[in-house]
């Protein structure tokens, strides 16, 4: 099996740790030859004290400037991951780049035309793209099971900490911009591009915190309008989330999205999804009764899927379902959301 030859610059964002921890389990398949520390960001080396092994820590002007390498996964603080994928992509490399990807609509597109003028891979870290109960969920939609989609209510709220709260007000829309990305992302995937986008983000303004850390939007579409809610402000918001879509002839629902086995330590593995699904044959002529059926996914990976569709695409040439364009697209829907002026309707041409 080939091996890519792959850098990570950064180390500040909240999923740095774990794809650095992933592709060096999938070492068949990876080498991880550097990991680029950006300035202000050499405070989070402790956390891979015993992970580097035989991989070199460099500035990322070093990294990016070493001999051989196929790929970038780009891992930084937010604020700073369009700059250095930007980097990556015009020295000719396939990129990984974690969400949403910046909050300059121009850097965006003028990174996504690079990577589609060399022919080269753009990849953005959606972990949930790659969640085997969305999956089947996609394949259900597209299917035409659950027949018409008349709305989507998706929730990814947490309880965070003043010092995050304030981080957020680094960013448009604060909160939806952080973690709200990845529901805009499900939504538009699933029902397309929205007549209208109306942001309603607050600031709770608890603890003093400025940033905006409850972060709401409605999609609307001419069947049924959809929300996407991310609360730093929840109070057992992590086993909450969830995601409920609504058809014509049935009704799905993830919750909770992630959870860890019973009496399971720790943020390591495995997790799993719990899946509601009621369609409108299971309920003629059974009123009110509940005719759900409920299951739990078999146990995974949040990153190796995601992973192995990465170097899927960059080693054997496999199309990435998510086009340069739907990027940049849904990278604008994002900003739109977040209450930036952007069109997020105009034709995107790269």
């Amino acid at each position: 099996m080939k091996k890519i030859r792959v850098i990570q610059i950064g180390i500040g964002h909240d999923h740095a740790r774990s794809s650095f921890i992933t592709m060096k389990n999938l070492s068949d398949r990876f080498e991880v030859v550097a990991l680029g520390v950006p300035e202000g960001e050499e405070k989070f080396l402790k956390k891979y004290e015993g992970l580097l092994g035989d991989t070199k820590v460099l500035s990322p002007i070093e990294a990016l400037s070493l001999t051989g390498i196929d790929a970038a996964v780009i891992e930084t603080d937010d604020l700073l991951l369009t700059r250095y994928a930007i980097m990556a992509a015009e020295k000719g490399l396939h990129v990984q780049m974690d969400k949403p990807g910046g909050i300059s609509q121009e850097d965006f597109e003028r990174l996504a035309s690079i990577q589609k003028k060399n022919k080269k891979v753009f990849h953005l870290g959606y972990m949930y793209r790659y969640n085997p109960a969305v999956k089947k969920l996609f394949s259900d939609v597209e299917s035409g099971k659950l027949g018409e989609i008349i709305s989507i209510e998706a929730q990814m709220s947490c309880s965070h900490k003043a010092v995050k709260r304030n981080w957020l007000a680094s960013f448009p829309g604060g909160m939806l911009y952080y973690l709200g990305c990845h529901l805009i992302d499900l939504v538009i995937r699933m029902q397309g591009i929205p007549e209208e986008i109306i942001p309603l983000s607050v600031c709770s303004g608890l603890d003093g915190a400025v940033g905006e850390d409850f972060g709401m939007a409605v999609l609307r579409y001419k069947k049924g309008s959809s929300v996407v809610k991310s609360s730093a402000v929840e109070i057992g918001g992590y086993v909450r989330r969830q995601l409920v879509v609504t058809g014509s002839l049935g009704t799905v629902e993830l919750k909770p999205f992630e959870y860890y086995a019973p009496a399971h330590e720790g943020w390591d593995l495995p997790l799993y999804t719990t899946v509601s699904e009621i369609y409108q044959e299971d309920t003629v002529g059974k009123g009110w009764t509940d005719q759900r059926k409920i299951y739990d996914t078999e146990p995974y990976d949040r990153y190796i899927d995601m992973f192995l569709a990465f170097y899927s695409m960059v080693a054997e040439g496999t199309e990435n379902p998510y086009s340069y364009e739907y990027e940049a697209t849904l990278h604008r829907a994002i900003l739109r959301a977040c209450g930036e002026d952007i069109d997020y309707k105009k034709e995107i041409i790269l």
